[in-house]
């Protein structure tokens, strides 16, 4: 599996992205049976980067999140959709809830531990989500003295 890496997205992919994604998006937020012209309504102080940015999660949704058995081409095409939305729209929740969700199903770690960070930063009280955050950074740590010494050393950090 390739590595996703969200902060460190070229100016010129992001742009292209766009100026491909829009059209498409458009496109198919009309064909009917996907989207109703009463979803197609937003905030007025939604900016164009949040817009595109819940049309790719929403669609990122249709391909993994209702698959009860997703293919590895499902996971791979939501997960560049995902990454696409972390670059437009950083501070959604549910965008890193399902990245979460998919890393999970992906048994990706590392994919894991960034979602949960970005999530936690937007959600610093939610303790399952630390404590799974704190389980899958410790998942690597092979001695019980390394384990514990690991623990130590995050619990005196969030202090």
């Amino acid at each position: 599996m390739m590595k996703h890496d969200t902060q460190h997205a070229s100016p010129r992919r992001s742009s292209l992205a766009r100026w491909v994604l829009i059209p498409v998006l458009l496109v198919s937020a009309m064909m009917p049976g996907i989207a109703k012209a009463q979803d197609l309504s937003f905030p007025d102080n939604i900016s164009t980067d949040q817009m595109l940015a819940d049309q790719l999660v929403a669609m990122a949704w249709m391909i993994f999140g209702r698959a009860s058995d997703p293919r590895p081409d499902q996971l791979d095409r939501a997960m560049v959709l995902l990454d696409m939305a972390a670059e437009l729209n950083p501070d959604d929740e549910g965008m890193w809830q399902l990245r979460i969700s998919l890393a999970r199903t992906m048994d990706d770690n590392e994919l894991l531990k960034d979602s949960l960070r970005n999530y936690l930063r937007l959600q610093p009280n939610d303790d399952a989500a630390l404590l799974e955050w704190i389980k899958a950074r410790l998942s690597s740590v092979e001695s019980l003295d390394d384990y514990l010494a690991s623990l130590e050393r995050m619990l005196r950090a969030e202090s």
